[in-house]
């Protein structure tokens, strides 16, 4: 895709600056990436769901395997399976407002795109 931008069919689209694991998935917010040998299976950290496993055939189904329990993503919100109830992320205002940062930063050249 170019310009840090980058698609994986079953990801999706996702901002990653170069050397750098943090990403920006385009409809999930933040996440701290670990790619495993291959692109079909990764590691993704989030401040609420904590280190979390996923791969091709399974996306957007999450598994914690410290809490043993699934979880399945959706915009702004995810499912807590062992509750049994969807869950609003708690940092959208602070997910918005690191949005505005990251943009000032590309706009001003500190963030090469």
């Amino acid at each position: 895709m170019g310009q840090n931008w980058y698609y994986i069919k079953w990801f999706g689209y996702f901002f990653q600056i170069p050397e750098n694991k943090w990403i920006y998935h385009e409809k999930l917010g933040w996440f701290y990436l670990d790619w495993t040998t291959t692109f079909e299976s990764i590691w993704l950290y989030h401040e609420y769901l904590g280190w979390t496993w996923t791969k091709a055939d399974c996306f957007p189904y999450l598994f914690n395997q410290e809490k043993n329990i699934w979880y399945y993503l959706t915009e702004n919100h995810y499912f807590d399976f062992k509750k049994n109830n969807p869950v609003s992320f708690k940092s959208v205002l602070f997910r918005f407002m690191g949005d505005w940062v990251m943009y000032k930063d590309m706009w001003t050249g500190k963030i090469k795109f």
